[in-house]
């Protein structure tokens, strides 16, 4: 499937005209009313027809744009992820620790980083040096 297409699509259902998609868009009407024949041919259903003046979305034109604009959410979704996981606001920390740091030293200060970075998961444990070392070591 065309998502180019899908995208003109839905902005035309979005703004009710090919018209003001093509403003949007900065894509002639032209070019836009051939991108969508073809998309309606590619899907072999009718979504859009004229209405006076303007366009209505057929049934299957609706049902098409609801799903559009769920599948440009996830879209959203999806850069925002990769902008904030490139950020460091998305991640998983382990740390290994001996008795007194783990206690006393690190929850006030995780207690700060998780202000900032809430959707970083931690996990401690709370193990001899040794211990730590070889948790670092073998990646646990």
């Amino acid at each position: 499937m065309n998502l180019h297409a899908l995208r003109l699509f839905y902005v035309i259902a979005s703004t009710g005209s090919v018209t003001r998609a093509s403003e949007l868009l900065n894509i002639s009407q032209p070019a836009i009313t051939a991108q969508i024949k073809k998309f309606e041919k590619e899907l072999s259903l009718s979504l859009l027809m004229p209405q006076g003046r303007g366009i209505t979305l057929t049934d299957a034109g609706v049902k098409v744009a609801t799903l559009a604009k769920r599948l440009f959410a996830v879209e959203q979704q999806i850069e925002q992820f990769a902008l904030d996981y490139g950020q460091g606001s998305f991640g998983h920390i382990r740390m290994a620790a001996t008795y007194l740091p783990a206690h006393f030293l690190i929850p006030a200060w995780l207690a700060k980083f998780k202000q900032q970075y809430e959707h970083v998961e931690m996990t401690i444990t709370t193990t001899n040096s040794s211990g730590a070392e070889s948790a670092f070591k073998y990646g646990r």
